[in-house]
């Protein structure tokens, strides 16, 4: 992973493809010339109610889906990929808590300014990844299609810049 010196636009890398992660480790790929990006990540804030949300906006390309759009280019091969954008879910000011709120259905949440939801652009009901404290010093992180593990993962480790 790499950031921006602001930690506010973030890459992750994948150093081989999938063809190629097996072969020697002295051995450069072959394939796409050596490291591919998985994730894009930029962070924003939002002011929502009386408080402010943290945003983020990601780029991960994926295979053939109906939510694919525009392409992402491998520069050693010009291999196409659909491009899947993701967005923040924005939380809702509650009056009563006088806290931003968002519906973790399902979990017991803590509140935490690096809680947040990811959805597709095109169907914003649509969650696909969210990142929840759920105790004093855990996390959980849920995704599902179109990311994977390490690009779920990556995401999340971007928000520990977040401040409160």
């Amino acid at each position: 992973m790499k950031s921006s010196s602001s930690a506010d636009e973030w890459r992750v890398v994948q150093q081989r493809c999938d063809n190629c992660c097996y072969s020697p480790e002295h051995a450069s790929c072959s394939c796409c010339g050596g490291k591919r990006e998985v994730a894009s990540v930029r962070h924003t804030r939002e002011d929502v109610g009386d408080g402010f949300s943290h945003c983020l906006d990601v780029c991960v390309p994926c295979g053939d889906s109906a939510y694919c759009q525009d392409t992402w280019v491998e520069s050693s091969n010009n291999g196409r990929y659909g491009v899947q954008r993701l967005v923040t879910r924005l939380p809702s000011w509650n009056d009563d808590l006088q806290s931003l709120v968002l519906d973790f259905t399902g979990r017991r949440v803590s509140s935490s300014s690096k809680n947040f939801q990811l959805a597709l652009d095109e169907d914003p009901d649509h969650v696909v990844c969210q990142h929840a404290k759920i105790g004093p010093h855990s996390f959980s992180l849920d995704f599902r299609y179109p990311l994977t593990a390490i690009q779920a993962f990556g995401i999340a480790l971007t928000s520990l810049f977040w401040d409160c």
